[in-house]
């Protein structure tokens, strides 16, 4: 049964299987959050009724099995799903909202289960490596962003200023429209002794 073959698999690949028919390696580097794709290659003309696609990395982390075209989940992290493209058989694995801990290098290997004897389709293994983004991924239109949001920071800080050195009771209203001038003005173009109206 489906189960026993399970069962079979868990205890080790190499009980009573043929040598791997294919098996290839690959190197991907992510950035933190990001989404990837671990690909399954195999040998996709060998005859097979039953067969179970396994992800690992030190341990179990998802397995598939797929018995008479139809697909049933054994166990999956939460943020592992199984894609198959049945029009070229081709199956992966993709990860969502990696982490840092997400790094390791994962094995993704397909075995064919029926008819026996237990068969090693293909074994890949993907080196993944999470990384966080660093200043150099920054565009210019978030670099604009932040300057923009620094200039208002500024402009801010220097109505403050004013604020508690020059003005009394009567001048609230003044400096309200004035914190609003020098804030639609260009920061370079602001001289901060000639700009400040006397109070």
């Amino acid at each position: 049964s489906l189960s026993l073959l399970h069962s079979h698999i868990d205890w080790g690949f190499q009980l009573c299987t043929e040598n791997t028919v294919q098996s290839t390696t690959s190197a991907h580097v992510v950035h933190l959050g990001m989404t990837t794709t671990i690909n399954c290659d195999y040998n996709k003309t060998s005859e097979k009724e039953t067969f179970g696609v396994f992800l690992s990395r030190e341990k179990f982390l998802c397995s598939y099995f797929n018995q008479h075209l139809s697909w049933r989940k054994q166990s999956c992290k939460e943020n592992i799903r199984l894609i198959w493209i049945p029009e070229t058989e081709e199956v992966s694995f993709e990860l969502v909202n990696l982490q840092i801990n997400d790094t390791g290098v994962y094995t993704c290997a397909v075995e064919r289960l029926t008819p026996p004897p237990v068969q090693t389709l293909g074994n890949q293994r993907t080196s993944l490596h999470v990384i966080v983004r660093y200043l150099g991924d920054i565009t210019a239109s978030h670099l604009y962003l932040y300057f923009f949001i620094l200039k208002i920071l500024l402009h801010l800080a220097y109505c403050f200023f004013v604020l508690f050195c020059r003005l009394n009771s009567k001048t609230k209203y003044r400096l309200f429209y004035f914190c609003i001038y020098i804030s639609t003005t260009p920061l370079v173009s602001i001289n901060c002794g000639s700009v400040a109206p006397s109070f």
